[in-house]
């Protein structure tokens, strides 16, 4: 029997039983999961059956089943298909915008590239463009000939399943791809054909019908005829079997340290913290006991061997995260926008880590203040670029002055370049009137960490061994944090 857990309404993980090991959880917390069986029923002749269900938001036998969000005018002259893959767009230009948003799985802050592939069977006429129509990303769905970021153009001329690839960024809880074909003349029919993904949403919020069947195969169909439709009303989500609720609290952090304790016996490790910019971790003086929040934490020695113990640390009394690729982060920097010399370029940047490797996802964080008479230029900037060769992975623009770090999760290319990590004062490449506009950008607590999660600035890693002292004692840093025993 499998098992479906839940966080909330979230799907997690799929499991064979109701012990299962999580990934990204915090240590010495409570999680509530709604466990059910999947969707499998036995049949008669001992075959198993398994109960498909799907949303839509269309009534009509073509079902929206890929939850299009469409202009006004694009309703009124369009008929969506989806069949193996294909979402087939049927429709005759008609007066005003016909723009098609379709909805990117993608989390806020998480990079993503979709592909898909453009037939177009004749030249077309366009209205005012003469690159073909624009694909664009947005935070929104779009609804007239405003255009989003990191637009690409299909062009003008036949082609017969020409593969386009549109990447970015997600910076709002939902994103789209705005397709629009607005600039198409009036009055002509046309076929648009994409190989998007298909979204099969197993969650009946905001979707209007509910479509099922039962068969021996346990792929879903991405047929919407195989499927029986009717109208969702509050309550009627469908789920086969009982549901029950497990509670899971996961371990502490544990650590590492050089030298032989008794098992189960508890410890006492001292935590301080020390004032930025006095010391650098590590090197402060004889007698010299850090800032303030001294605390004596309780830890248990978990197992021990060849002269090193594990020890668990109770309760959740400190931040876990993961470790900074970036050495001597605490110390800030000052970007200055522009420079001594007003000229072009008017933008200023300062490099803060060089040589990200290939397919590997990062996430870079910062606190950042922005100082400047003219209020719209008070933003900053992070770019995955390198120099040679002119290549760049992506970018990303923050609002400055918001009080809280900000995060930019992003994956490099599997393209053997050394990529580095810059930060820009007043926006990526940003250039404002006059030139010599004066920004003053202030970055600090700025990390950055394998994976897609931003962590504490100063936070301890679970598996960390502790360094021995001159003096006997056994210490573990974290930027102006310090674990002692």
């Amino acid at each position: 029997m499998n098992y479906k857990i839940y966080q909330g309404a979230e799907l997690k993980q799929t499991v064979t039983s109701k012990t299962a090991v999580m990934n990204g959880l915090q240590p010495n917390k409570t999680y509530e999961f709604g466990v059910e069986p999947d969707n499998v029923l036995t049949g008669s002749d001992g075959n198993t059956r398994y109960l498909h269900v799907a949303y839509a938001n269309s009534s009509d036998d073509e079902r929206n089943m890929n939850n299009w969000v469409l202009s006004d005018p694009a309703k009124q002259a369009t008929k969506i298909t989806y069949k193996d893959g294909v979402n087939t767009i049927d429709f005759r230009g008609v007066g005003s915008y016909e723009v098609f948003n379709f909805p990117v799985k993608a989390e806020k802050g998480q990079s993503f590239s979709v592909s898909f592939s453009w037939t177009q069977p004749d030249i077309i006429p366009l209205d005012s463009r003469t690159d073909g129509v624009p694909v664009s990303i947005t935070d929104e769905p779009m609804y007239s000939d405003r255009l989003g970021r990191n637009v690409i153009c299909l062009g003008v001329s036949k082609t017969n399943s020409k593969l386009f690839t549109i990447s970015g960024t997600a910076t709002a809880d939902k994103t789209y791809i705005s397709i629009n074909l607005g600039y198409l003349a009036d009055g002509i029919p046309w076929q648009f054909k994409a190989s998007f993904q298909q979204d099969f949403s197993q969650d009946a919020n905001n979707h209007e019908y509910i479509g099922t069947y039962t068969d021996l195969t346990q792929a879903d169909s991405t047929n919407p005829s195989d499927y029986t439709w009717s109208t969702i009303k509050d309550g009627d989500a469908i789920r086969d079997g009982t549901k029950e609720t497990i509670s899971v609290t996961t371990r502490g952090i544990r650590f590492n340290i050089p030298k032989t304790l008794t098992v189960g016996s508890t410890i006492t490790l001292r935590y301080e913290e020390y004032p930025l910019g006095i010391v650098p971790i590590g090197n402060e003086p004889s007698g010299y006991f850090g800032g303030g929040n001294k605390q004596n934490l309780s830890a248990k020695v978990i197992s021990t061997a060849n002269g090193s113990s594990v020890v668990e640390v109770a309760g959740n009394v400190i931040d876990v995260g993961g470790a900074n690729l970036i050495t001597n982060s605490y110390t800030p920097k000052v970007i200055r926008r522009p420079d001594d010399d007003p000229s072009y370029p008017a933008w200023t940047n300062i490099l803060v880590y060089r040589g990200l490797k290939n397919n590997e996802t990062y996430t870079f964080s910062a606190l950042a203040t922005v100082e400047s008479p003219n209020q719209s230029a008070e933003k900053w900037g992070v770019r995955i670029f390198q120099d040679n060769g002119n290549h760049e992975s992506s970018k990303h623009d923050f609002d400055g002055n918001t009080g809280k770090r900000q995060s930019f999760t992003f994956m490099t290319p599997d393209d053997g370049v050394s990529y580095n990590i810059l930060v820009y004062s007043g926006g990526v490449g940003a250039t404002y009137t006059p030139a010599d506009l004066k920004i003053v950008t202030t970055i600090s607590d700025y990390k950055l960490e394998l994976g897609d999660i931003a962590t504490p600035y100063a936070s301890f890693v679970d598996g960390s061994t502790f360094t021995a002292q001159a003096d006997g004692t056994f210490a573990l840093f974290s930027e102006y944090k310090a674990l002692y025993y």
